[in-house]
């Protein structure tokens, strides 16, 4: 009986692995003059869906399995917002915390550590062709891609109290001539450059990739493009 008591407690890992737990803090607002209880109820319509499951300021956690692959969060702010599709990978074993971001709207994220994620991305190409221009951004920051090894981005030219909530792109560019041409424009990591160029134009020729990205790990995110097929790659 012994032994099947402790088969009882494993199967169900072995059956369906690990879980990571999301819950998103009650609001804190300062207590000022004025009331502030109509902008109170419109952030507490704010609302996650993550596999099928939902999540309000103050409500229950909710647990989903892990796994390998890149997963999707739908977020929207109010009850009439459309919603965004954020990409993600929920592969770790932990507690994340969604936390409304005063200073600019939306929220942040948080481990069980109690900080905040930083998203990084590497951007690769394969049988890329030299003549044309690849640009990737996370957020304000761009880098230019150029072969198949790792090129990696971690924010930059970026507010401390933005949301950790990117936008992430890849595309074909191509060189400003004048002003007039370009109406684009990122802080670009330069290889072998410790500063950024924040003065950095472009026009996009193709866009490839344009998306929102919510990092759960510090591990980069990777995107890996095949020129010649056209496929797009993100795990």
């Amino acid at each position: 009986m012994r032994y099947i008591f402790y088969i009882l407690i494993i199967l169900p890992s072995l059956l369906f692995g690990q879980t990571a737990s999301f819950s998103a803090d009650t609001i804190r607002f300062y207590n000022e003059k004025n009331s502030r209880t109509a902008i109170y109820d419109k952030i507490m319509e704010a609302e996650w869906k993550i596999n099928g499951q939902t999540l309000h300021y103050g409500s229950k956690p909710i647990s989903v399995i892990t796994d390998n692959i890149i997963d999707t969060i739908f977020f929207r702010q109010f009850k009439n917002s459309k919603w965004d599709t954020l990409i993600c990978n929920i592969n770790k074993h932990t507690h994340y915390t969604f936390q409304y971001n005063e200073c600019c709207g939306g929220f942040n994220i948080s481990d069980e550590t109690a900080k905040f994620i930083i998203g990084s991305v590497n951007f690769k190409i394969k049988n890329i062709d030299t003549k044309k221009l690849f640009l990737g951004t996370l957020g304000e920051a761009g880098i230019i891609v150029t072969s198949e090894f790792n090129d990696t981005l971690k924010p930059g030219c970026r507010s401390a109290l933005s949301p950790n909530v990117y936008q992430l792109t890849f595309r074909e560019i191509g060189i400003c001539k004048d002003t007039v041409d370009c109406n684009e424009g990122t802080c670009l990591y330069e290889k072998g450059n410790e500063e950024l160029n924040y003065e950095y134009s472009y026009k996009t020729i193709f866009l490839i990739l344009n998306c929102l990205f919510l990092p759960l790990s510090n591990k980069p995110i990777s995107v890996t493009y095949e020129q010649k097929s056209g496929k797009l790659e993100i795990e």
